[in-house]
């Protein structure tokens, strides 16, 4: 498949600079913060659809962020 000069999207494998070489919760919070933020615009442009679909976007970020948190945290329980 050859790549359209006119897309903007990034091509298989590139991974943004702002993302790269960070764990997982960093990025969570990076998509979780940037679909936000993409449906604010899509909501002022008239794109309430668009702007449904990104938080929705927004939603499973920070919801796979909070259980990843909850995995991650030791049981209080077992230190007694």
């Amino acid at each position: 498949m050859t790549a359209n000069p006119h897309d903007p999207s990034p091509a298989d494998g590139d991974v943004p600079l702002a993302i790269e070489g960070r764990d997982s919760a960093a990025q969570l919070h990076y998509i979780a913060q940037l679909s936000g933020e993409l449906a604010q615009i899509a909501r002022t442009s008239g794109l309430p659809m668009l702007a449904y679909l990104l938080s929705m976007a927004r939603e499973e970020a920070t919801g796979a962020l909070t259980q990843m948190r909850q995995q991650n945290r030791p049981d209080e329980r077992k230190r007694r």
